[in-house]
């Protein structure tokens, strides 16, 4: 299996992000992004409520 298909965890975490019984509110919904060699890097990370 390639490295570029392996899954990942994406995780939001900060002291100020609200939670409930322990456990962050939010959900990552979307990860959008480019790199280039040599570049700065630019991502928009998309959060959404959970639906609990």
């Amino acid at each position: 299996m390639s490295w570029l298909d392996q899954p990942r965890t994406l995780e939001i975490a900060g002291a100020a992000l609200p939670k409930w019984q322990d456990e962050c509110l939010f959900t990552v919904s979307r990860l959008t992004g480019i790199e280039k060699l040599g570049r700065l890097y630019d991502y928009t990370v998309e959060i959404a409520t959970k639906d609990d």
